[in-house]
């Protein structure tokens, strides 16, 4: 079996035996199938896939199902249903429709980013591409920069350059660089440098 977890491991089948509903609701695109398969690679499948217990046609995770079968697994894991043909359709639609209303809090999202980039987890396999979370980052940024410069007289500074040694992750660096930038909008010289 392919990274099954192991409370699934009862629950698997030929990936063959079971198919796609007859009408697809959602498109997945290779951006989203890569997300799977890439979770598939780290997690394994932690979660098992509804089908209906007597025609085998995927109920909720045709997504996961379709990266299984790039990755070329032989057997998924499945929990089968007994419900209505209407049930098991508006159940689907229900599934798909229940991923797209919730939102991130953007605050928390960040900050638990943050902590597993520290931790030496690899944020790539959360799901969020890099590209992501730098617009993440950048959504978080101080609403007013004035307000965190406002204590400092940099009357004198551009006469005398102000010299500063800050190290910082990634995740500051985008608001250090919105920081810097202010004090060049008031006529300061800024260098940096960043290290790898």
């Amino acid at each position: 079996m392919h990274k099954i977890a192991p409370h699934l491991a009862e629950l698997a089948v030929p990936i063959d035996s079971i198919k796609p509903p007859d009408r697809l609701i959602k498109d997945h695109t290779e951006v989203d199938l890569s997300v799977t398969r890439r979770s598939f690679d780290y997690y394994g499948q932690i979660l098992p896939i509804a089908i209906d217990g007597e025609t085998g046609a995927i109920i909720a995770g045709v997504g996961r199902w379709m990266a299984a079968k790039q990755l070329g697994w032989s057997d998924i894991a499945v929990v089968k249903l007994a419900m209505k043909p209407e049930d098991a359709r508006g159940f689907a639609i229900m599934d798909n429709q229940s991923g797209v209303l919730g939102q991130f809090n953007i605050p928390n999202l960040v900050a638990e980013l943050a902590e597993l980039d520290q931790a030496q987890f690899n944020v790539n396999f959360t799901g969020f591409m890099p590209d992501q979370i730098a617009d993440l980052i950048i959504t978080q940024q101080p609403e007013d920069l004035d307000l965190l410069l406002q204590d400092m007289d940099v009357s004198m500074a551009i006469e005398r350059p102000i010299w500063a040694v800050i190290r910082t992750d990634k995740w500051n660096q985008s608001i250090l660089e919105s920081a810097l930038w202010e004090l060049e909008t008031k006529g300061i010289k800024v260098e940096r440098s960043y290290g790898k």
